[in-house]
């Protein structure tokens, strides 16, 4: 059964189909005319409107939903109750505002694989490659092999992990921060790529202060850029680290 991924680079790819068809072949190679290289150049945008189209619209949507779905567990699983009403409203806000630049930052893939899309095109054509292998090329790039993700996949995979996972750690910091959490273990387990970073907090406790100073560091394999005394919190060990800050229990909570 198809990914909700694979279905989009399906349909995508289909799509691709149709519009490669309103480019003249001779011979089966693509024409290097005039008229082709016309198409070529408002090729962009129509690309892009058939990526919107393939679903990577309703795929925002679905982070959008799987976002609300770990806040709420989040609230249930804490005693949110005792958060004061204006306490809330500026986590509310100051989540809106994240969720909006991150909702913004997926938007972008589809201009991503748009480029990705038609930069593998002009080159084929500008070799006046076969109507043959334009098809292929563009079918191992949309929709991928068995050894190698689709366009969709590789870059929603990379982007999505990061991402979701940077909302929802900072929705949380923003609650323990109001229920006057300030020491976290770090979890979330390793495995066989786990980086020295990660490996090294595993499973050990840490206050608010020491988590921030890690910023400080030198660079490390894999921080993402703009980490520092506040982003720490949620990008933890960096580039799709799958890590949490588990909150510990004291007197006040």
């Amino acid at each position: 059964m198809a990914t909700k991924n694979q279905q989009t680079e399906n349909d995508l790819f289909e799509a691709i189909l149709v519009l490669l068809s309103t480019f003249s072949y001779t011979d089966g190679d693509i024409d290097q005319s005039e008229e082709n290289f016309a198409k070529l150049a408002t090729l962009r945008s129509k690309i892009k409107e058939l990526a919107d189209n393939a679903g990577l619209s309703e795929l925002t949507a679905y982070f959008i939903q799987r976002v609300e779905f770990m806040k709420g567990f989040i609230d249930s699983t804490l005693n949110t109750r005792s958060i004061s009403k204006t306490t809330r409203e500026e986590i509310n806000e100051g989540q809106t505002s994240i969720e909006e630049t991150i909702v913004e930052s997926l938007g972008e893939v589809s201009s991503e694989i748009t480029s990705e899309i038609l930069n593998t095109f002009t080159f084929m054509m500008v070799a006046g490659a076969s109507r043959t292998l334009i098809e292929d090329a563009l079918e191992e790039l949309i929709v991928g092999t068995q050894s190698k993700l689709g366009v969709v996949s590789s870059l929603l995979n990379t982007k999505v992990d990061i991402m979701f996972s940077s909302v929802v750690r900072s929705y949380a910091m923003m609650i323990y921060t109001a229920l006057g959490y300030d020491n976290f273990r770090y979890e979330g387990g390793l495995i066989a790529d786990s980086r020295p970073f990660c490996i090294e907090r595993n499973g050990n406790n840490y206050t608010t202060e020491q988590i921030e100073a890690w910023a400080d560091l030198p660079d490390w394999r894999g921080r993402m850029p703009g980490t520092n005394a506040q982003t720490i919190f949620y990008y933890l060990g960096g580039y799709r680290c799958r890590h949490w800050l588990v909150p510990i229990k004291n007197e006040t909570n």
